[in-house]
């Protein structure tokens, strides 16, 4: 099973001392991205370093002596430019969206579920573009800072009957037909699949229980904030 962003924020702690120091630079890519990160966010973005400069920043941020290791990492995984001659260096700026599945906190919304439950559904809206020929790479639909995750029994009992009221539709991105949300695979529903879907949960919401009641607006709320940021909401399922 995929082990979420949650999982190795937790794990990269034991590789800081109680400085705050970095004591070991992690073998696993994930820890690593979140290594580094905690290193760029110190550089200035609206200015120029000089090599030395660089490595100051660096050795006052780590427990070892390899400065150069860690220097060349963050060139390598794009969170600092240099000239070719090592002269200048300066801070990439879009490092953020493109780990921004790294550091990913999701929403866990349940009523029904039990805490030890694993299947579920992940609610990640894609980061749209006006590329030519554009063709979303997965990073793209995971890397807003806070998905949504539903989780089954929610989804039956709560959820399901409204999302059939969408289909069949169409695939959001590539319009092929969709006869039915899959629960095993990504569904790919636009502004109108998620208009028919609200607009359900709208029409029943006055007439449900309390707790149903707030399951429904946190779920309702997120999705318009949600539209406002994308036209496509990817629904992932695990089962």
């Amino acid at each position: 099973m995929y082990k979420g962003n949650e999982f190795y924020r937790e794990k990269i702690k034991v590789y800081y001392d109680k400085e705050g120091l970095l004591t070991q630079y992690p073998s696993k890519k994930p820890m690593r991205i979140l290594a580094l990160a905690e290193i760029a966010v110190k550089l200035d973005t609206s200015r120029k370093y000089t090599e030395k400069e660089i490595n100051e920043i660096i050795k006052s941020s780590v427990a070892f002596t390899d400065i150069e290791l860690i220097r060349r990492e963050m060139f390598q995984y794009k969170f600092i430019g240099r000239l070719k001659d090592g002269s200048q260096y300066w801070a990439e700026q879009d490092w953020r969206e493109r780990y921004g599945e790294y550091f990913q906190k999701h929403i866990h919304l349940r009523l029904y579920s039990e805490q030890s439950e694993k299947i579920c559904f992940t609610f990640n809206p894609l980061k749209m573009s006006a590329q030519p020929d554009w063709n979303p790479q997965w990073e793209e639909w995971h890397c807003y800072p806070e998905p949504l995750v539903v989780y089954i029994q929610d989804y039956e009992i709560l959820l399901q009957k409204y999302f059939d009221m969408a289909y069949p539709t169409v695939d959001a991105f590539d319009g092929t037909a969709a006869e039915r949300f899959d629960v095993c695979f990504d569904n790919w529903l636009g502004t109108k699949d998620w208009r028919i879907i609200v607009s359900g949960i709208e029409n029943d919401l006055e007439n449900q229980p309390p707790d149903r009641k707030e399951f429904y607006s946190d779920f309702l709320s997120w999705i318009k904030k949600v539209l406002e940021y994308s036209e496509i909401i990817v629904v992932e399922g695990n089962l």
